[in-house]
């Protein structure tokens, strides 16, 4: 979530873009505690533990990932699973518009 609002907010001056420990640890709290673990392998259930031990640490690599203007390759990656939901389960094809 945080990650699709940095990415909203650079076609803004990257400079105006102000990110707070209030920031980080509301969408930290936003987690959906029932998904799996993501690429980084840690789950949104441990994320929203020990968000006051991590807020000030990630508010600091995300400051420094947007004064660079870089973006971590890992950052950009999802694990996408297509879900059958109805008609023919052989015709069914991942569609992107």
């Amino acid at each position: 979530m945080l990650y699709t609002w940095l990415m909203q907010q650079s076609t803004n001056d990257m400079n105006q873009i102000n990110i707070t420990p209030d920031e980080v640890r509301k969408y930290l709290l936003k987690l959906r505690t029932n998904k799996p673990a993501g690429t980084d392998n840690l789950s949104p259930q441990l994320s929203t533990e020990i968000v006051e031990e991590t807020t000030e640490p990630l508010t600091l690599i995300f400051r420094r990932s947007v004064e660079e203007g870089l973006v971590r390759e890992d950052w950009k990656t999802a694990n996408v699973t297509p879900v059958f939901k109805r008609g023919q389960r052989q015709s069914s094809k991942l569609q992107t518009s």
